[in-house]
């Protein structure tokens, strides 16, 4: 009687040695897992911080861009201005639109480059 026991008892033990077995396996498993997605978490808020920088530059750019556009805008007001001012002196005039355009062409290429 005691050896059926014993062997009740042995062949429980072998189960939970198995079970046991799995259970370690799967916990590795899951550790390998969760090292790879602090990985991908720590190269995602990389991406983001980058991302958030060139956001801000992109910002800057912008407002800089209207500024200009402004203040260009001002500039061909002025000088449609003084084109009604001298009406037939398109001589006088053409210097001071090619002047302004020359500068609007460098604003927007610093701008863009």
């Amino acid at each position: 009687m005691i050896n059926i026991y014993a062997c009740l008892y042995f062949s429980k033990i072998v189960e939970l040695e198995e079970e046991l077995r799995v259970v370690g396996n799967n916990l590795k498993s899951l550790e390998v897992s969760e090292e790879k997605a602090l990985q991908r978490e720590d190269s995602y808020e990389e991406h983001i911080r980058q991302l958030s920088q060139r956001l801000k530059e992109a910002e800057t750019r912008a407002e800089f861009a209207e500024r200009s556009v402004q203040k260009l805008q001002k500039e061909v007001d002025r000088l449609e201005g003084e084109q009604n001012l001298f009406p037939g002196s398109v001589i006088f005039s053409f210097p001071l639109i090619t002047n302004a355009y020359n500068q609007c062409m460098c604003t927007l290429r610093l701008i863009f480059d």
